[in-house]
């Protein structure tokens, strides 16, 4: 009798080594090729369409009102950081409704606002980054933004002298009384209010209106996002990853299917 030998199966080694892989990526070359291309060339398209016009700080500054106080300083009419609040809660969004309404197509503001007070100053700036194409639009946003600060800092000042000048005049009249009285302090009273006249003067006239020293004047380049050539180093990078998964995704595909066939025939 013929005795039937059984052949042992032998253990699959599924080790690959540093070889293997080169030969799969140089047979798969062009799967890596064409998958890495088509993401630079994605990144290519982002970064162009990213880059358009580049975007300046367009800025406004508008310094408040002051006066001079008996310490010889200068002092704001109004609180800075207050008329900041009422730009920011109140005008602010009464403009961006008044706006959109009359840009029915928009659906919000096509710029963004920024208001600052620079330390130790009495000055208001408002910051918009926009495209040089802009500068008008954003100049007319500020100019409106910043109209009823200016009306309602020259009301401020108009107040101040009439409350000042009356209070001048008050003094005067006193003067006058007390120049021609007849009494030991009347003297003394009358240097008083001499005094205190000359102060008065000195504050009205040091009343000095607010001023805009700039309108939307282009400053420095606004942040754009990450620039073109960090988008395409990222894309070539990203292209070369995804091209070898690629590669050897195809190369596992193709033995899988040939596996498949083998084991089909086997049957």
């Amino acid at each position: 009798m013929t005795e039937i030998q059984y052949r042992q199966p032998q253990p699959y080694d599924d080790e690959i080594s540093l070889i293997d892989l080169t030969l799969i990526l140089i047979k798969r070359r062009w799967w890596a090729i064409g998958a890495g291309a088509l993401i630079f060339v994605a990144a290519l398209a982002y970064a162009l369409i990213v880059r358009g016009e580049p975007s300046y700080q367009m800025v406004s500054i508008y310094e408040t009102a002051q006066y001079i106080d008996e310490k010889g300083q200068e002092q704001p009419t109004q609180s800075t950081n207050g008329l900041i609040q009422r730009l920011q809660t109140v005008h602010w969004p009464e403009l961006r409704r008044a706006y959109l309404t009359e840009h029915s197509d928009l659906d919000e503001m096509p710029f963004e606002l920024v208001f600052n007070n620079p330390e130790d100053t009495h000055l208001i700036s408002l910051v918009t980054p926009a495209e040089e194409s802009d500068q008008e639009e954003v100049e007319h946003i500020h100019r409106r933004l910043l109209a009823p600060i200016i009306d309602t800092q020259q009301k401020e000042i108009e107040n101040r002298q009439r409350v000042l000048q009356s209070q001048a005049e008050r003094i005067q009249t006193q003067m006058k009384t007390v120049e021609t009285a007849d009494f030991d302090s009347a003297g003394e009273l009358y240097a008083q209010y001499s005094d205190q006249l000359l102060e008065l003067e000195a504050v009205l006239e040091s009343l000095r209106e607010g001023d805009v020293i700039q309108y939307a004047a282009r400053g420095d380049k606004a942040a754009n996002g990450p620039s073109s050539i960090l988008i395409l180093v990222l894309g070539l990078v990203l292209g070369g990853v995804i091209g070898v998964m690629a590669a050897f995704l195809a190369e596992f595909g193709s033995r899988v299917r040939h596996a498949m066939k083998e084991e089909k025939g086997a049957v």
